[in-house]
């Protein structure tokens, strides 16, 4: 329970009343990688959003993709007296580190973007959630799309073959092809870190399999876009998939550049503040990891209902927020252990 002193709201949910505890604001610290990526930027806003409907603060601190400095932010957050953290993670080792240090404080914490590979759920009380991307799913999805669109003979184009993201979302990728006749992998290209590795590796495998390959895979945007430029350089007609929906990814859909985009997997930070929330609350949820369902865009109408729906406004009302929260809406359980005459009298005579 948070440190703060409860106080007791009504609450207008869904058009009724619901009589809630809820704490006197308490603090949520979100972690992000960076500020300037757009991905990261609508993570905020959702986090933000979240915060103010439900009745909480929130503090972001920023790590600049620096380990270290991701570390520092757990530090700081809980010095600051964070009632919980959200944490973007930045790789699945280091989220040990961060739930460790959260545990000792006992500060309840939620790892979103990585599934922590030394840590289950369950093993630390205070260890309430996780969310991420369900990769296996989103690599199928758009790799389904790209074959219906027409394309058949692929290329993938990764990161270091140890990356866990880079292997789920190639299982999905693979996954499609297998059970498609006629489609196959002509070639895959792994090891890829930086955008201008893309755009090299793009380069190389056009040149030397342009002829027999007709789609390129990429599971990250940076690489997406890295392709996109390669394929331009060399006027080469060739379709792309790839993960990410931010920035110039969806110009790129918008103009035709891109066959499939998947992603929208930014709302996790905003729903692991529900998760952290509630558990501050003592409304903790089922201690299950969170696959978020990928969106797919493959035509330019798709991408002005995503920038209608998603980016302009978010995806989610006040009222969608307020229902996902076990604080504003208990289990059967719980209401039915207000299913009193006292209780019922004392509810109705409130309103």
């Amino acid at each position: 329970m948070t440190k703060k002193l409860l106080l007791v709201l009504a609450i207008v949910v869904m058009g009724a009343v619901c009589v809630c505890q809820a704490a006197d604001r308490p603090l949520i610290g979100v972690i992000v990688p960076t500020l300037a990526h757009p991905f990261c930027r609508s993570e905020i806003d959702l986090a933000e959003r979240v915060c103010e409907v439900l009745g909480a603060d929130i503090e972001v601190w920023n790590y600049e993709w620096n380990v270290d400095k991701e570390i520092e932010g757990i530090e700081n957050l809980i010095t600051m007296g964070a009632d919980a953290i959200v944490v973007h993670a930045s790789n699945a080792e280091i989220g040990g580190t961060e739930i460790a240090l959260a545990s000792q404080a006992g500060v309840s914490i939620v790892i979103a973007d990585q599934y922590p590979s030394t840590v289950q759920l369950g093993e630390d009380p205070y260890f309430v959630g996780c969310l991420k991307l369900g990769d296996t799913v989103a690599g199928y999805n758009m790799t389904k799309t790209l074959i219906d669109e027409g394309y058949s003979k692929f290329a993938w184009i990764g990161p270091e073959l140890g990356a866990p993201y880079g292997q789920l979302r190639y299982a999905g990728f693979k996954q499609a092809i297998d059970e498609t006749p006629g489609a196959e992998i002509v070639v895959e290209q792994w090891g890829i870190i930086t955008q201008l590795d893309a755009v090299e590796a793009t380069e190389n495998v056009l040149t030397a399999h342009g002829d027999a390959i007709d789609c390129i895979a990429y599971p990250n945007g940076m690489y997406g876009m890295g392709g996109v430029e390669a394929a331009e350089k060399m006027g080469a007609s060739v379709g792309i998939g790839t993960f990410d929906l931010s920035g110039a990814i969806l110009d790129y859909i918008g103009e035709g550049k891109i066959a499939a985009g998947v992603g929208g997997h930014w709302v996790q930070l905003g729903l692991g503040v529900v998760l952290a929330y509630d558990a501050v609350m003592g409304n903790p949820h089922p201690l299950v990891y969170y696959n978020i369902a990928p969106v797919l865009l493959r035509s330019p109408a798709d991408l002005a209902a995503y920038n209608a729906y998603f980016m302009d406004q978010l995806p989610f009302t006040d009222e969608e927020i307020l229902a996902m929260s076990l604080t504003y809406n208990p289990p059967m359980a719980e209401a039915l252990a207000g299913y009193t005459v006292e209780a019922v009298t004392e509810r109705r005579e409130a309103e």
